[in-house]
């Protein structure tokens, strides 16, 4: 039916090269496209809907640039095209107390509102099912302790004018709710280490707590610059200096509500 509106066209095989857009009373925006054959057009209107996907409509938006707009579309403050919201393409099974009604379909759990939430907190997750015959259970709305989990984190930019990355390593094995072996855990840190350095173009700054060396010696293994903790006592747990010492937890100030974190940085 909306084909036979003569107010609708389609236009097939053409890619979106830039938007243009006015900021003056009455100046329309227009899309500018080349179709399959290599032809240049732009389709005019009051408004433009960007849907061309997280990746592409970013693309587009910096593509659109012009005197008004010169670092692109919606771009005047430079944040378009970082800060990606993605997650892996894998669920991770999660057990549940007891049956739950199976999930025709995923549940998304959003993170906290931006006001009370730390920046780049990656808290929000998807829920559904982890296999073909959890799947099956919804068509005679079963029930299942068995779901699929995915985890949203956010994508932080690169920029040459950013610090060096600060890996805090707290958590042990022991905290698992499976166990997890020691060699498992040190394999996995030499990835995430190279992964974050290899996206930062920087040598990380590792910042174990003491159980966390007592247990995998990072420092004994990875030649970085360290981040100790230890409140009031300087720490000596690590098996090289430190660079960064944080000799206070609780800090207390007249200049913040909440205690903040005293760091000692060594000249």
């Amino acid at each position: 039916p909306l084909e036979q509106d003569p107010r609708f066209t389609l236009v097939s095989d053409a890619f979106v090269t830039s938007v243009e857009s006015s900021s003056s009373p009455g100046g329309g925006v227009g899309v500018h496209h080349v179709d399959s054959t290599g032809s240049v057009s732009t389709t005019r209107g009051r408004a433009v809907v960007l849907a061309a996907g997280a990746v592409d409509t970013t693309a587009i938006l910096l593509r659109s640039v012009d005197p008004e707009h010169p670092e692109g579309l919606g771009n005047s403050g430079g944040l378009v095209g970082r800060y990606l919201h993605d997650h892996p393409r894998q669920w991770w099974t999660a057990t549940t107390s007891r049956p739950l009604s199976a999930l025709a379909h995923p549940v998304y759990v959003a993170r906290d509102a931006h006001e009370s939430s730390e920046p780049l907190l990656a808290t929000s997750l998807t829920i559904g099912l982890s296999s073909v015959r959890e799947r099956v259970r919804t068509l005679y709305r079963g029930r299942t302790s068995t779901f699929g989990v995915q985890v949203f984190g956010t994508m932080v930019p690169r920029h040459s004018d950013l610090l060096p990355p600060v890996i805090l390593l707290e958590t042990t094995a022991d905290q698992c709710p499976s166990r997890v072996s020691d060699a498992a855990v040190q394999s996995e840190l030499t990835t995430l280490v190279n992964q974050i350095e290899a996206h930062s173009g920087k040598p990380a700054i590792l910042a174990p707590v003491e159980e966390f060396e007592a247990a995998y010696a990072p420092s004994r293994r990875f030649d970085r610059q360290l981040w100790l903790t230890r409140s009031w006592v300087e720490p000596d747990y690590a098996s090289r200096p430190w660079l960064m010492w944080t000799a206070n937890r609780w800090y207390k100030t007249e200049a913040a509500q909440e205690p903040l974190r005293w760091v000692v940085v060594r000249p």
